[in-house]
This record gives structure tokens, sequence and C-alpha cells, in this order.
């Protein structure tokens, strides 16, 4: 990644439609990205919020001498976007299944949104809200209820 990428610069898309000239350019700030990302997060079942208590967050924060925001960081290598996302899961949540459902909806949202190619996804989970399933509850069968 280049140290303007990393410092926050726009991302920036050629326009042109089925190999025709491009018309110019359009460039997307950074923070766009981030909120496409923190927006589609919270909007998966079984997140209960952002964190933004993470290691890899403390160094950016102190390596950049900002504030790291809303549970997401977002880095560009050219086309390419990358995040890092902490969340706070709920309790009843399977966290793996939760993990990779936020890698796909992310990665759909910003194909979609902003046709840039999406890289790596991490996700952190760094806190559990509410109360788990009970035991009992966890190894009834699922739909066998009338």
């Amino acid at each position: 990644m280049s140290e303007g990428e990393e410092q926050g610069l726009p991302a920036e898309v050629t326009v042109g439609e089925g190999g025709e000239p491009p018309l110019g350019r359009v460039w997307i700030a950074p923070t766009v990205l981030a909120q496409i990302v923190e927006r589609t997060t919270l909007g998966v079942p079984g997140v209960a919020g952002m964190c933004s208590r993470h290691p890899r967050f403390d160094r950016l924060r102190n390596a950049t001498r900002g504030e790291v925001a809303s549970g997401v960081h977002v880095q560009l290598t050219e086309d390419t976007v990358n995040a890092d996302i902490a969340i706070v899961a709920q309790a009843d949540a399977n966290i793996l299944d939760l993990g990779r459902q936020i890698q796909r909806d992310v990665a759909e949202a910003v194909q979609y949104m902003v046709g840039m190619t999406v890289g790596e996804i991490n996700v952190y989970v760094d806190e559990v809200r509410g109360r788990a399933a009970t035991p009992d509850a966890r190894r009834a069968p699922r739909g066998d209820t009338p």
C-alpha cells in the first residue's frame, strides 16, 4: 500500500462503459468505504455493535496519531479494499458463522456500491453481550417442534 493511501487519500476509480474511453475519475473517500463496511456489518444478525478496542486498532491509532472510529479500518491498495472490523457479538450467535457472514456481506456491499475489488475482510470479535442460550436449548433439535 502506498503511503498516501494509509494517510486517508481517496480511492480513485477510472470511469468508462464497455470499452468506451474513460469519462473521468471518481474519488471515493476512505470514510465512505468505512461507512459502507460499518453499516453492512451492523445489519448482520448476531452483531450487537462495533468495538474500537482491538490491538490492531491501537497500533493504527498510535501510528497515525488519529482516532480509529467505529471499529472499522479500511486500507486501499490500488483498486483493492481491505478492511479490519472489530465487533461485539450477541451471546446467542455462532461466532464463526457470524464472522463468515460479515465477510460475505461486506465484500458484496463494497463490490456492488463502489465496484472495487475486495481483498481481506478481517473480523475481530472483541466482546460478547447478552445471555447465551441454555445448554438444553442448544441441544434441542431444530424444526421438530409442533
